[in-house]
């Protein structure tokens, strides 16, 4: 659990997340593990480095509306790891999988107006923006695939 509070407690990994809290416990971290957990599909993985075998980050599948044909995708990566292109290719695999697997038919990602590095790979990845929502006192643009 502690790897993946070296990331949950880092303010710039953090800051577009949620309501961008980075001051976590383990009991809360497993707390949210538990509450997004309820199945093979709607779970949270660690990202794990096939070199080394740390764990530099977190993708998650949620449930957001209550059907398996459309879901919402999320990443949470250490920032030692950023600009090294992981993120893209695990979405991109990621893409494949829930597809394949899950026979998924949409796949939406919510991300803040100011997460650049993430709207760009969306849109590398042939995301297409269908909707933005003011929450939080910030922009969130929601993509789909």
């Amino acid at each position: 659990m502690s790897r993946f509070l070296d990331f949950y407690n880092q303010e710039e990994v953090m800051r577009f997340v949620g309501n961008g809290n980075y001051d976590w416990s383990e009991t809360q971290l497993l707390e949210k593990i538990v509450k997004f957990s309820t199945c093979d599909l709607f779970t949270i993985h660690a990202i794990i480095l096939k070199e080394t075998s740390d764990i530099i980050g977190e993708f998650s599948v949620f449930d957001s509306f209550n059907t398996n044909k459309k879901v919402e995708i999320g990443y949470i990566l250490n920032s030692k790891y950023w600009g090294s292109g992981y993120a893209k290719e695990l979405i991109k695999k990621a893409i494949l999988i829930i597809k394949s697997e899950f026979e998924v038919e949409s796949i939406i990602a919510n991300i803040n107006q100011r997460n650049k590095a993430s709207i760009a790979i969306c849109e590398k990845l042939d995301f297409k923006c269908i909707d933005n929502q003011f929450i939080n006192n910030n922009t969130r643009f929601t993509y789909i695939i």
